[in-house]
């Protein structure tokens, strides 16, 4: 299917590949929000701060498509978009991105950090338990700090490892992690019932009802995006 806006030379037309579809949408004509790096992504974000959510969330998925379309990682088709030395990390179980300047959980929820690795199996929430879950981590001060919170849509995008598919990440720096949907703090517009999460399987940025089960990693510092008003 295509869509155009009303003046064609406005739009451009973006392949967005998922493990079962292709679907097309149309972007504004900004070649700088068509990334084909994680540098222009970042580059990019600063943009969406004065437009919509719906056109946020067009972006990310579009932007995820360019991920590799294969099981694993493969090495040396495209440069890495997280390298591994773009992080500091840290031996608490925690690891600075030192490209947004935000310290992630290197596991999801429900592992814990044992050996230079994540043990056990991440939980899976429904979004509305999502905010006990966060402020159950700051009750106990994980890796000494108490301001963990929920992420942005963009800012999970951001640590999504483009070279790869099924697991989409760094598995140096978030080891064991599912592939799978993590949530955001961000909810769809209108619509009190979905809120989007993010698939490091196959999938792409997505709005999910709040009562599908998901993993949850968590950021603290930013944010990094700030969501349009």
């Amino acid at each position: 299917m295509e869509r155009y806006r009303s003046n064609p030379d406005r739009v451009i037309r973006i392949g967005v590949v998922t493990s079962s579809q292709r679907v097309l949408m149309s972007l504004p004509r900004l070649p700088e929000w068509y990334p084909a790096n994680a540098v222009s992504y970042q580059a990019a974000i600063p943009l969406m701060k004065t437009n919509s959510l719906s056109m946020l969330i067009y972006f990310v998925t579009a932007w995820l498509a360019t991920a590799a379309h294969a099981d694993s990682c493969k090495a040396g088709t495209r440069p890495a978009s997280t390298p591994t030395e773009r992080f500091s990390l840290n031996a608490n179980g925690s690891v600075l991105d030192k490209q947004t300047g935000l310290t992630w959980m290197r596991c999801a929820l429900g592992q814990t950090w044992d050996a230079g690795t994540c043990m056990g199996t991440a939980t899976n929430y429904a979004w509305q338990d999502t905010d006990w879950a966060k402020d159950t981590v700051n009750l106990d001060g994980y890796a000494d700090h108490t301001d963990w919170r929920i992420p942005l849509v963009p800012e999970l995008a951001s640590i999504v490892e483009l070279g790869c598919l099924d697991h989409r990440i760094n598995t140096t720096v978030f080891p064991k992690t599912p592939p799978g949907l993590f949530w955001s703090s961000t909810e769809k517009t209108k619509r009190q019932d979905y809120a989007y999460a993010l698939d490091f399987g196959a999938g792409g940025a997505t709005a999910q009802l709040k009562t599908i089960p998901g993993a949850l990693r968590l950021v603290r510092g930013g944010p990094w995006w700030t969501p349009p008003k």
